[in-house]
């Protein structure tokens, strides 16, 4: 970064950082997120605990979900202002990978694999263990689902209908801010749940870059309606 006297008519400056992976969780919750931190940290940390022999029982540090959008519904108008009636809002789980699809892209047009030998190249789409993580995530929000604590996280239940997963990857999208590229599924799991599919979609990287310091809520709305339409 350029440091600027205050008799400089220069009025850009540069950053750099080696871990955008941060950088864009960052950007990505503060257009996307409506609970904040201490409320996540709360209702939404799932985590696990040793029960030991011959000392006190001690917890691990739980899982941390990137982003949690609550919105009544994909077509209201105010994205913050949702009734109380649970089964009415919907709880969009959010992980932003700052991944490269294009690299998996251009991979695919070398290789000429089969889909039962093509094995995803780490970094280009988030792997197994990120989809396990997520489908942990819905569970321990899933009011179906007695998991600990659940008495008391009750405000933040969810009918496993009103319950989506989500990952947001970085792209240069010409044409639309956001793009829907495809789905995860998981062979240890029926698929008989809203949140056992896990979305995939791009974010054009110069639009967050730009827009990342303020909540949107037409662009909740815009993701909330792409998810709904590819279920």
């Amino acid at each position: 970064m350029n440091n600027f006297d205050s008799e400089s008519e220069t009025k850009e400056a540069a950053y750099g950082t080696n871990c955008f992976q941060v950088v864009w969780e960052s950007l990505v919750d503060s257009v996307f997120g409506t609970v904040g931190q201490t409320e996540k940290e709360k209702y939404f940390y799932p985590a696990s605990r040793w029960n030991f022999l011959d000392r006190k029982p001690k917890k691990n540090f739980p899982l941390r979900p990137d982003t949690i959008m609550i919105l009544e519904n994909a077509e209201m108008e105010k994205c913050h202002e949702y009734p109380q009636k649970k089964n009415r809002r919907k709880c969009f789980i959010i992980d932003s990978k700052y991944y490269s699809y294009t690299m998996l892209r251009n991979l695919d047009s070398e290789e000429n694999e089969s889909e039962q030998e093509s094995v995803l190249v780490h970094g280009s789409i988030p792997g197994s263990d990120s989809i396990q993580k997520q489908l942990t995530y819905a569970q321990y929000i899933d009011a179906d689902i007695k998991t600990f604590d659940s008495e008391n996280r009750a405000k933040y239940l969810f009918n496993h209908k009103n319950i989506f997963n989500v990952f947001i990857l970085p792209a240069n999208n010409i044409e639309e801010k956001l793009k829907y590229i495809g789905y995860a599924t998981s062979d240890w799991h029926d698929g008989s749940k809203n949140y056992h599919t896990i979305h995939a979609v791009t974010m054009d990287t110069k639009f967050l870059l730009e827009n990342g310091n303020k909540k949107s809520c037409e662009m909740q709305k815009e993701l909330a309606e792409l998810v709904e339409r590819n279920i």
